[in-house]
């Protein structure tokens, strides 16, 4: 008999459940729930390209930029125009555009992706030599890639050129 009177007995429900269908349980309902977030359009962010040891394209070689058209690519070349386009008037529409030497291609970094970087990305990298890892698009006639994170772009530093040596002391000559 139970307290209140009656026969009735009353029993815990994790009682009648083994702890691992409990677990598994849980497992499916967040298994559930990432997929229904998924089906509403909400997508976990992309994961930036490896760099990979493929081969480098210089920015002014329209020919390979074409040959590469859609594919993740390294592409280098020094930054000749950094411009900071300021959304007209809405700043989370910003986008710089950064061009590289032969003015054939354009790197993108749109103003939701601004603070993964150390600073803005137009002067960080202004008159630097880049190489930009992504994927290679064609847009209104100028190849691009789409940067979302520092990690896909790297500054080269050119190696300082050598101080010419001093010239050697002239020997003192005898009168």
């Amino acid at each position: 008999m139970n307290p209140a009177g009656g026969w009735l007995r009353i029993t815990p429900v994790r009682a009648f459940v083994p702890p691992i269908t409990m677990k598994l349980s849980l497992l499916l309902l967040s298994f559930c729930l990432v997929s229904l977030f998924q089906l509403k359009g909400e997508e976990a962010p992309p994961t930036p390209p490896a760099r990979a040891a493929a081969k480098v394209i210089d920015s002014a070689n329209v020919e390979d930029l074409k040959a590469n058209a859609n594919q993740t690519v390294t592409v280098k070349g020094k930054v000749v125009k950094a411009t900071d386009w300021d959304g007209k008037g809405h700043p989370e529409k910003g986008i710089n555009f950064i061009d590289l030497a032969g003015k054939q291609f354009t790197l993108l970094v749109f103003a939701a992706d601004y603070g993964k970087f150390p600073s803005h990305p137009a002067e960080l990298y202004k008159n630097k030599t880049l190489e930009v890892t992504g994927k290679l698009e064609l847009r209104k006639e100028k190849w691009q890639i789409k940067a979302t994170s520092p990690q896909q772009v790297k500054i080269v530093e050119a190696a300082e050129p050598a101080a010419p040596e001093p010239p050697a002391p002239a020997e003192p000559t005898e009168k």
